[in-house]
């Protein structure tokens, strides 16, 4: 009787206390969400090889509450969100951890019902078709990675830039998964699509005009003094990409004075493709305010600081204020 009663007064006080309390509570649950983030360092074996990992998800409980009314919307079971996953793929010679703080994607996380896992390569880069390194089967680790953590009502995206938007290509070709998107920033298509592969549901390409690693022209690279990598034009990754989606044509537009954008159609499956130029880019993740200074001697300028990370999730999974 009386847990039952102090339970009654409990729910009476809050319901007479709504409005004066409401901006207290609000601030609360923020600071139990932000609380409920995980970043940790994880390890996976695949194929006898221990790899590792990164994987940060927010506290779904409070991410419910915060996208309800927290008053009128208790949580339960029924009222959450499905959580999708996000896999990060980072560039030649960098890691997980890196490319998860040069993304900002903390602060998706802290809106989003969203898990994010940035896998390592297994030593300077991902096994992406290319032939740089064909040691570890990168495919495998993906799948195992999404068979581990992915909710299966969620959605899968991919976002990658360099190697890791070329190994997210060739993860899209190879993998049994229904991916929702992935979102490149400079890959290449190296492999040959196999006949039964379907595409993804939604796809942006995005790359500088000025990016010395994914040139407009077919160029030979050298990644350090003994080793040279022939890479095609990045406008033919976007051809083939197009001719796998099997899109009709496309309608070009300005977004910006320096954002350029393509928006492909008639694609099969009414799949939805976009592809973004920035003038006068070089080869970097933009965002308004980069994690580390960027290189602009080896990697290109950087004068536009359009949040990349915020662009795709917002086109992939919708907006939120």
């Amino acid at each position: 009787m009386e847990s039952i009663t102090i339970k009654i007064l409990s729910q009476t006080f809050i319901q007479n206390n709504t409005l004066r309390f409401r901006p207290l509570l609000v601030l609360l649950l923020s600071v139990a969400f932000l609380q409920g983030c995980q970043n940790a360092n994880q390890s996976i074996t695949v194929n006898d090889i221990e790899r590792t990992y990164i994987t940060s998800v927010a506290n779904l409980e409070a991410t419910s509450a915060t996208i309800s009314d927290p008053i009128s919307d208790p949580i339960s079971e029924s009222n959450k969100s499905p959580v999708d996953t996000v896999l990060l793929l980072h560039d030649y010679n960098s890691n997980g951890t890196s490319f998860f703080e040069t993304t900002r994607i903390s602060a998706s996380i802290a809106k989003r019902p969203i898990r994010v896992i940035a896998p390592d390569a297994l030593g300077a880069v991902f096994n992406d078709g290319s032939g740089l390194f064909t040691d570890a089967d990168d495919v495998a680790l993906l799948n195992a990675l999404l068979d581990q953590y992915h909710d299966k009502d969620g959605k899968v995206v991919i976002l990658g830039i360099g190697t890791g938007a070329s190994m997210a290509i060739r993860f899209a070709q190879e993998t049994t998964y229904s991916l929702h998107a992935v979102g490149l920033v400079a890959g290449y298509m190296f492999n040959k699509t196999p006949v039964d592969a379907s595409p993804p549901a939604n796809s942006i390409i995005l790359y500088g005009n000025a990016d010395p690693f994914a040139p407009l022209q077919a160029k030979q690279i050298a990644l350090s003094e003994t080793q040279m990598l022939s890479v095609p034009s990045v406008r033919k990754s976007v051809s083939d990409w197009s001719r796998w989606l099997s899109c009709s044509t496309s309608i070009s537009g300005m977004v910006e004075g320096t954002l350029m954008q393509k928006s492909w159609i008639g694609c099969r499956r009414n799949s939805r493709f976009t592809e973004f130029t920035i003038r006068n880019f070089g080869h970097h993740w933009a965002m308004p305010n980069p994690a580390e200074q960027p290189n602009t001697n080896l990697y290109g300028p950087y004068l536009y600081r359009l949040n990349t990370t915020e662009l795709m999730l917002n086109t992939f999974l919708g907006k939120v204020e």
